[in-house]
């Protein structure tokens, strides 16, 4: 199902209850592009995962996602069966609120296109995507009307202001202005209107005719400067102080509606957040990234504070990708790209689920492929993970009704995300600290310019055959196949004026010591957090009321790889074998409901 600005408000509800009565939830972006940078910035194959991230946070997080695709899958207990609902949410961050953030982003020429092959309606995300803001956004907005609304008395209220001279220059265009307003209020025919518009005014002219309207015409006359940015003056019949009163009451509960339309796909996210639900992804380290630097908080730079954010925020988390190069699936998986692990799954010894729609116009066709459309890539991603889920539970003599029946064997595979293209420990952990693989038969090379891998392979040829990952056109990292000879390398490489050999340990340090600053920056978002965490906050998403009587707050109230297609690379890897306990505390509330959800 495809929603927009337009239905996403009337559907939220049934979102609601999809969610709580959820098993787990997938996810897939779609995005205007996934790397910027030069080679400097992809992503290596002995790379730790936090030089991966602090690689992604350079290069990836300043596109914008288009369209988020979401399939909430739940188990009917009686019918022994998934079932599921599948959306795409086309998302775009725009509105006419006042204080809205003027966003810009980049694009990526390759990614365009690619959308654009894949059928991509770009006229619906930029016409009527769906807004986001992020945490910070949405706090310093709400703060920016909470102070509007305390001085939007002034405007009204001639006694405000001292009289300012008008200049010569401006007299004929008030003069102008003024008589349109005499006849405006001089019109008793049966046809006469409550209201007109005046011509766009400045923001000094606006200054000058609260100033002489009040003088000449009293509470005959109410003034309010339009919504619509183009600085025109809505001029009606004045009824008095208290109809000017209603009046700006009824302005102001506008505007905060207007501000929790304006909030849009982050309620949702906060409501997954919320549900504290197993949240699925293939690939998704680049989608959860978005996910959370876009619709909730800004990511920080420091890769332990980034960790802590994104386990709060998601605290269950499983990668597809992750899961498919394990022990129990590495040797039955040839391609785990979506679409062929797919097919891979559907196919002896595995058995895909049937799972059905549970919702007329939220499901997909099995006989129409929308791959690379979010909401059919999250449903792909939902099929794999349940064929996969299956086939453990079999393994162990088991039978897969709910997730619970193999709770314990999915603990091993959680808060685990997949790393494209590192080479020993392709995954990052959540929650818990990385794995070090020991990596001494690995080391950095410096050499000639004019050094092809010929010549590397030569060097290295004493000590058996070697990986080699080539970080320019003058260094890089040899790894030994056979680990035992590293000592001998270090002992017999060295003093040579031709290359530098360099164990991998030392090179990280020399480049920990070189680009990393001696004390790291506190992050803004996980500041703004801690202080959500440690007090109730109610933000009621009063848009849900629609057109009835809206409570405003008090006035003193405070894709995966650098690929185009993000599935195409593949990167193999070892599955290490460590394990650890999960945080299993309940993520703090970050908002209350409104009672129109229920």
């Amino acid at each position: 199902m495809d929603v927009t600005r337009k239905n996403y408000y009337d559907i939220l509800p049934d979102l609601k209850k999809a969610v709580s009565e959820a098993e787990f939830i997938s996810i897939d972006l779609e995005l205007t592009g996934l790397t910027t940078g030069g080679r400097e910035l992809d992503a290596m194959p002995f790379d730790t995962p936090r030089q991966y991230y602090e690689k992604v946070h350079r290069k990836a997080l300043d596109f914008l996602p288009l369209q988020l695709g979401i399939c909430i899958f739940q188990y009917d207990a009686k019918g022994e069966r998934y079932t599921y609902q599948a959306y795409n949410f086309y998302t775009f961050p725009f509105s006419n609120l006042k204080g809205f953030p003027n966003n810009t982003f980049q694009c990526q020429s390759s990614s365009l296109a690619f959308l654009s092959n894949c059928g991509f309606d770009f006229n619906k995300a930029f016409g009527e995507g769906i807004p986001f803001l992020t945490q910070q956004d949405e706090d310093k907005l709400r703060t920016s009307i909470e102070d509007r609304h305390q001085k939007m008395g002034r405007e009204s209220t001639k006694e405000t202001y001292s009289d300012i001279p008008v200049p010569d220059d401006m007299k004929l265009n008030l003069n102008n202005n003024m008589k349109k307003i005499k006849e405006f209020l001089d019109d008793g025919s049966d046809n006469r209107k409550d209201y007109f518009i005046l011509d766009r005014c400045n923001a000094f002219m606006r200054r000058l005719l609260y100033q002489e309207v009040a003088k000449e015409f009293g509470d005959a006359v109410q003034l309010e400067t339009c919504d619509d940015s183009s600085f025109a003056m809505k001029i009606s019949r004045g009824g008095g102080e208290e109809l000017r009163k209603l009046r700006e009451e009824e302005k102001m509960k506008k505007e905060w509606k207007e501000f929790e339309e304006t909030v849009g796909l982050s309620h949702l996210i906060k409501m997954i957040s919320e549900s504290g639900k197993l949240v699925i992804g293939h690939n998704c380290f680049l989608d959860v990234c978005h996910m959370v630097n876009r619709f909730r908080y800004s990511l920080p730079s420091n890769y332990d504070n980034f960790k802590e954010l994104v386990h709060h925020i998601f605290p269950r988390v499983l990668d597809t990708k992750y899961m498919s190069i394990a022990a129990q699936f590495k040797e039955l998986i040839p391609s785990n790209v979506l679409g062929h692990m797919r097919g891979t799954l559907s196919e002896a010894p595995f058995e895909m689920p049937i799972v059905e729609g549970n919702m007329e116009g939220r499901s997909y066709s099995d006989l129409v492929d929308k791959s690379h459309e979010g909401g059919y890539d999250a449903f792909m991603t939902g099929q794999c993970f349940l064929s996969m889920c299956q086939y453990l539970a079999k393994d162990v003599g088991r039978k897969l009704n709910s997730l619970n029946s193999i709770s314990d064997i999915l603990e091993n595979f959680e808060n685990r995300l997949y790393l494209m293209r590192v080479q020993d420990v392709p995954f990052m952990r959540l929650g818990a600290p990385d794995t070090k693989p020991p990596r001494n038969h690995v080391f950095h090379l410096k050499f000639p310019r004019e050094w092809r891998q010929y010549e590397v392979v030569e060097l290295f040829k004493p000590f058996g055959s070697v990986f080699i990952s080539f970080i320019d056109d003058r260094s890089a990292f040899v790894a030994l196949h056979k680990r035992d000879q590293a000592k001998v390398v270090m002992k017999t490489m060295t003093g040579n004026d031709t290359y530098k050999v360099t164990s991998f340990s030392t090179f990280q340090k020399q480049t920990e010591r070189k680009f990393l600053p001696d004390v790291q920056p506190s992050s803004p978002s996980l500041e703004v957090l801690r202080k959500r965490k440690s007090r109730d906050v109610s933000e009621s998403p009063d848009l849900f009321k629609k057109h009835r009587g809206l409570e405003q707050p008090s006035a003193n109230a405070a894709k995966r790889s650098i690929d185009p297609i993000p599935e195409e690379g593949e990167a193999g890897g070892e599955e290490e074998s460590s394990s650890s306990e999960d945080s299993s505390e309940k993520p703090p509330k970050e908002f209350e409901e409104s009672d129109i959800w229920n």
